[in-house]
């Protein structure tokens, strides 16, 4: 016969077996736990003095008492709840805490009259509706930039060159030991992004092209910035640079 601990003495336990019984069993200290379940065995088992039985009454009927305690405190607190949902105030509750009535606007049905010109109220709301995204969206187009520019540079001057382009773009390089041109582009708007490209042209002294290099700035957000370095080869004096593209 088996049987679920309870209760756990020094070198015993009670045990309450599926049909109803507390039988006192005896165990080694420290093996099991309340709640573990066990075969009572009929050598190690005896059953509880006159004592025992009153102490064993009083756990239960304390069970008892203390199930039917919980039962009502949570149905008392599930009623509270259900009828401050549904309105229900007790006698005396101050009329501020009470919410006023919120206002219903009855809307006449299909086919009743009043329900043709609430239709055209609702149609003529979601016309307006739209309106402001259609002015958004212009607005957008309106603040687009478009770059096609040229910009023509002597390398014999040896000096710093620095070039604001539609305050979006700034523009600048440096000849660094008379061998090599340090570019730097960076944007310096605070809300446009920058899709486009920079192609720069090495010419030499007559005007025809050496070489050309193109630096792609698509999705060039505001402060970013982009390092470039061009190697001076031996008859290249001017730098042509064509700046193509949109911000927005």
């Amino acid at each position: 016969m088996k049987g679920v601990i309870i209760e756990i003495g020094k070198d015993y336990c009670i045990v309450l077996t599926s049909d109803g019984q507390f039988i006192r069993q005896r165990i080694p200290h420290g093996v099991f736990e309340i709640g573990d379940e066990i075969v009572v065995t009929q050598e190690d088992s005896y059953r509880e003095p006159a004592t025992a039985d009153i102490k064993m009454k009083r756990i239960r009927s304390f069970a008892l008492a203390a199930s039917v305690v919980f039962v009502l405190a949570v149905g008392s607190i599930f009623t509270v709840k259900y009828m401050s949902t549904r309105g229900y105030y007790p006698v005396g509750a101050v009329a501020d805490e009470i919410p006023a009535e919120e206002e219903v606007i009855f809307l006449p049905l299909r086919g009743e009259r009043g329900y043709d010109e609430a239709e055209a109220e609702e149609q003529e709301e979601d016309v307006v509706a739209e309106e402001p995204a259609e002015d958004i969206s212009m607005a957008s187009k309106e603040r687009a930039i478009t770059f096609e520019n040229i910009y023509s540079y002597s390398l014999g001057e040896q000096k710093a060159v620095e070039e604001n382009i539609k305050e979006v773009i700034f523009f600048s390089y440096k000849i660094v030991d008379g061998a090599s041109l340090k570019i730097q582009i960076k944007n310096i708007s605070d809300t446009l992004t920058f899709d486009g490209a920079f192609k720069l042209t090495m010419l030499a002294a007559d005007g025809s092209e050496s070489r050309t290099e193109v630096i792609s700035l698509d999705g060039f957000s505001p402060g970013r910035i982009k390092e470039h370095q061009i190697f001076i080869k031996s008859g290249e004096e001017n730098l042509k640079v064509e700046v193509t593209g949109t911000a927005e």
